[in-house]
């Protein structure tokens, strides 16, 4: 009994697609969210469950639910954390193009923290400990070094959680709910083939 605990934790953490009467893409959420806004509540519930996926242990999960109401003008912001900027950088050292495991990798402040350097996605990057420790409290033009790329925000919350939870079956599930999402945004992440699918 206790060797299906890590399988049921780990899908308990697998993401649910989020649309609206309209089946107009959302956001995603997490299966227990999931599964109480399907929860008749008060003799009705808040949205039904479209799709489902099996998971791991043989248990059925939703995969996308379809809210009972229209939702105009929805826009989400895409939450900042490490993980997510290790994800947007492609887990490569900035300053000297490196690929590595995330639990190789630190956040360096572009603008130096210490001299008043925020916590945004434009003021953060992917680097190593060396050029963490080389760069120290300035610039990377104070310190003769040059950013691969320039940090900047994810334009679409929908597409950058669709990059971070692409999984084949997820994305089956999700493909033909996908339609209205911005194709270039997509192309561009590196889900070439989720955008010819759903060109197609």
């Amino acid at each position: 009994m206790e060797t299906d605990k890590p399988n049921r934790t780990r899908s308990r953490r697998k993401q649910v697609l989020v649309v609206d009467a309209a089946e107009t893409p959302l956001s995603t959420t997490s299966v227990l969210k999931a599964r109480l806004l399907a929860t008749t509540e008060r003799g009705s519930a808040r949205a039904v469950v479209l799709e489902t996926i099996d998971a791991d242990d043989n248990e059925v999960l939703p995969a996308v639910i379809k809210l009972n109401k229209l939702v105009a003008g929805f826009v989400k912001s895409v939450a900042l954390n490490s993980a997510r900027v290790f994800y947007r950088d492609n887990y490569t050292y900035q300053y000297c193009n490196t690929r590595k495991p995330q639990r190789e990798l630190t956040l360096d402040h572009v603008f130096p923290k210490s001299r008043g350097g925020k916590d945004t996605w434009e003021n953060l990057t992917t680097a190593c400990k060396q050029c963490n420790n080389k760069k120290a409290d300035r610039t990377p033009e104070e310190a003769g070094m040059t950013l691969l790329s320039i940090p900047t925000k994810p334009r679409d919350s929908l597409v950058f959680e669709i990059m971070v939870r692409s999984e084949p079956h997820l994305l089956q599930a999700w493909v033909r709910y996908l339609r209205q999402l911005d194709m270039e945004e997509l192309r561009g992440s590196g889900l070439e083939c989720v955008a010819e699918e759903l060109a197609s």
